[in-house]
């Protein structure tokens, strides 16, 4: 089969969205299936290591990414070279012009909305938002013949909005080949050196992952566990120095650092070192991060709005309302007993093992696509 994924960057600082696409269409290449990602900017080498094949866009000048009519020739050859297309995100001019694309060729697409649809995101920029469903943009998921989404949140928001009749709910995987290699590697370039025990969040330095709340709640308990830290380990996502104001403001200098951003390897040492990984974010759309915690036998401590209710149900950590002392309260629970924190670790792995692994997420696709390209016939 050949598959065309359609995104704006797979650029990992851009986020969850690139790393779903990027170990997806691996994952469907090492299945047998010719997989290529049309993209803006260069790969990073990602094409020679995972034998996809990559097709560079050129980035449209202004007013352009909004609508990227330019790229319409390019785009339809590209489709037209394809079985099947996914598009990936939804406020970009390339998914835009990619769903047109697969109309214009007869091609079939599904949609990824990544949760760019659900209610929450809908409410940030609500006015250009509803502007640009106004101008086409709604016709991206309209015309897919599956929206794919990864919660049952997402899928409760597009099957009430009627956006598609056909919702398909597929999470997002965990590549534990590489964080298993990782965690073995013993280099320590680009890696945390902290001999002490700590709390771990992993991601973008962003008001919306909540970062000023998980700092506040472990000011909390910072008496109580004098030997353990607190980890914010990311790209500057606009919080940093506001970050930074804060632990000074809270005397927790030292015991809060922040390495900056750790990939690869030392982003699963980083895991699997740690007492208890937390992500308390005001909106996920899946917590990708959350799952690679748990694949490295992490206890995980998780916002309800993250919408990963499998953690409580496969006893791998807990998930908490978005309070200071509902947080304290979480983290003070796996610190002060290691042994069951470490079997929640390991059911952790067992569930990621036994349910959001790449290599699984492709084989049911596979079977969605097969139908879909079977029913166009």
């Amino acid at each position: 089969m050949r598959i065309l994924h359609i995104i704006a960057s797979i650029d990992l600082k851009c986020g969850g969205t690139s790393t779903v696409c990027r170990e997806l269409a691996a994952a469907q290449g090492k299945a047998g299936h010719s997989v290529s990602i049309g993209a803006y900017g260069p790969d990073d080498d990602y094409a020679a290591r995972s034998g996809v094949r990559y097709i560079e866009l050129p980035m449209p000048g202004w007013p352009e990414p909004f609508f990227a009519r330019g790229l319409r020739g390019r785009l339809a050859r590209i489709v037209a070279d394809s079985d099947i297309c996914h598009i990936h995100g939804m406020w970009e001019g390339l998914s835009y012009e990619g769903s047109l694309a697969c109309n214009g060729t007869g091609k079939p697409y599904v949609h990824s909305p990544h949760g760019m649809l659900d209610s929450w995101a809908l409410s940030v920029r609500r006015i250009k938002k509803q502007a640009a469903l106004a101008l086409g943009f709604a016709k991206i998921p309209q015309h897919a013949a599956a929206i794919l989404v990864s919660n049952l949140h997402e899928q409760d928001c597009i099957v009430r909005s009627g956006r598609n009749r056909r919702v398909e709910l597929v999470p997002h995987g965990v590549n534990l080949a590489a964080l298993d290699s990782g965690m073995l590697t013993e280099s320590k370039a680009g890696s945390i050196s902290v001999d002490s025990p700590y709390i771990l969040f992993l991601g973008r330095l962003h008001t919306v992952k909540g970062l000023g709340l998980l700092t506040r709640a472990f000011a909390r308990i910072a008496s109580e566990f004098p030997e353990h830290k607190l980890i914010l380990a990311g790209p500057d996502g606009g919080d940093g120095p506001a970050l930074v104001e804060l632990i000074k403001a809270l005397n927790l200098k030292g015991r809060v650092l922040m390495p900056g951003p750790l990939w690869g390897d030392a982003k699963a040492r980083a895991m699997n070192g740690a007492a208890c990984f937390c992500l308390l974010s005001e909106h996920e759309n899946f917590g990708l991060s959350l799952a690679e915690a748990m694949g490295c036998r992490c206890p995980v401590i998780a916002s309800t709005e993250c919408h990963f209710d499998d953690i409580v149900k496969a006893g791998a950590g807990l998930i908490v309302d978005r309070t200071t002392d509902a947080a304290a309260s979480a983290m003070r629970t796996i610190l002060q007993d290691p042994a069951a924190a470490a079997a929640m670790g390991l059911r952790g792995r067992q569930l990621i093992e036994s349910s959001f692994t790449w290599p699984a997420i492709s084989v049911r696709l596979t079977a969605l696509f097969e139908q879909l390209l079977a029913r166009g016939k």
